[in-house]
């Protein structure tokens, strides 16, 4: 049913449509189709960084398409707190080191999209990489504060920032893929929740 539902979109898209104006259609096609997928499951995990082009879109296909969190009734999903509408694409260096992880990951399909109120309250655990980005969310949405965490935070207790990737070479994207991996497998491992040492704030 999903795989004809891409192909009809796939049909629709490029018929009449040039080359030029068909990939920008398939790719925002192809995020309303997400978007529909994520409506099958009750648990999300939401993803966050700054521009919504490196570390959020690589946490979220490392966790559907590697660590296959669908198969135990998880979605992953990302976000940015300041993306800029001029740069929606994802990361070259990202989608080359995804792709290392994943051969067939669809990363490159991804479209850079500013969180919102609904992202937040359709949350289960919402997943930062920074404690910028941690306090900012849980400033702008003060009754979602103890579902908001670092990303390390989550996985190990311990709160460290996963640096910014953008323009840096593909040895700091690999590094900080692996990273971002060994986070995502330790909240896998904790069966998708955050550690139970971490205290919620009051």
């Amino acid at each position: 049913m999903y795989r004809s539902i891409i192909f009809l979109l796939l049909a629709l898209t490029l018929c009449k449509t040039s080359p030029a104006q068909a990939v920008p259609r398939l790719a925002n096609g192809y995020q309303s189709l997400l978007e529909y997928n994520h409506l099958w499951y009750s648990h999300h995990i939401l993803f966050i960084c700054g521009g919504n082009t490196g570390r959020s879109p690589l946490a979220e296909n490392l966790a559907n398409d590697y660590y296959d969190f669908p198969k135990s009734g998880y979605i992953a999903f990302s976000r940015g707190v300041n993306v800029n509408p001029q740069e929606r694409m994802p990361e070259r260096n990202a989608v080359t080191v995804m792709r290392q992880w994943n051969p067939l990951s669809r990363i490159s399909m991804h479209r850079a999209t500013s969180v919102t109120a609904m992202d937040i309250s359709k949350s289960t655990i919402i997943l930062t990489m920074t404690q910028a980005q941690k306090e900012k969310l849980r400033k702008l949405y003060p009754k979602a504060m103890n579902k908001i965490w670092m990303l390390s935070e989550c996985a190990n207790g311990i709160e460290s920032d996963v640096n910014d990737m953008y323009g840096h070479d593909l040895d700091f994207y690999q590094q900080t893929s692996k990273k971002i991996a060994d986070y995502i497998q330790l909240i896998q491992e904790h069966t998708f929740s955050c550690r139970e040492d971490i205290t919620p704030t009051k």
